[in-house]
């Protein structure tokens, strides 16, 4: 330990030395660069296991592509069909279906009115282009007046609707002649808004 004049002590570390011998591979008068070396060929599973990879991801993308091109050709040819279907014939279709259900248990019910209201909106929106698949009954009511029916057929079926809304969310079970009721109400509205058939 060293003191300086500052009054500060300053320490001092030793250790024991090693000796260290280094080879070198240059001759003692041999200091020309050497030349590089030639690139070493890779092992032949290497190359099986690319070209299998690069093969794989080809496959993989055909098939990518393969599902995409179906699935447009799938949706062009559903919407080709549904567009040479009149909405009122789809919409009667439909309704032909429905008369056969005969609703037994407030389930049923409410399933033959989920069809039943399903129907009608359908049908409005492919035949006069409203969004009414995408509206509630609230909201129907509150534009009906921009909807531009007659005002009589618009309100039985928004009565409809109601009725189908109680039964699917209220659990309420209507009575039998209801049913066929709201079913005629339906049917006499598409008879009355055919057009361009």
């Amino acid at each position: 330990m060293i003191s300086n004049q500052n009054d500060t002590a300053q320490i001092i570390i030793s250790t024991d030395s090693i000796k260290i011998n280094v080879i070198s591979l240059i001759n003692n008068n041999d200091y020309s660069i050497k030349e590089i070396k030639a690139k070493e060929p890779l092992p032949f599973s290497i190359y099986y296991k690319l070209i299998f990879s690069i093969i794989s991801i080809l496959i993989l993308l055909l098939i990518i592509v393969w599902m995409f091109s179906k699935r447009k050709i799938d949706n062009q040819l559903k919407n080709n069909f549904n567009k040479n279907i009149h909405p009122y014939v789809i919409a009667k279709n439909k309704i032909q279906l429905l008369k056969l259900k005969k609703p037994k248990s407030q389930k049923e019910a409410g399933t033959f009115y989920s069809d039943l209201s399903f129907i009608v909106k359908e049908f409005i929106e492919n035949q006069f282009f409203i969004k009414t698949i995408e509206m509630t009954t609230n909201e129907i009511k509150k534009n009906k007046n921009m909807i531009g029916f007659n005002k009589n057929e618009i309100n039985e079926i928004i009565k409809v609707l109601e009725r189908a809304d109680l039964t699917k969310f209220a659990k309420v079970f209507p009575l039998e002649n209801q049913l066929k009721s709201d079913l005629n109400v339906i049917q006499d509205f598409l008879d009355n808004q055919k057009i361009d058939l």
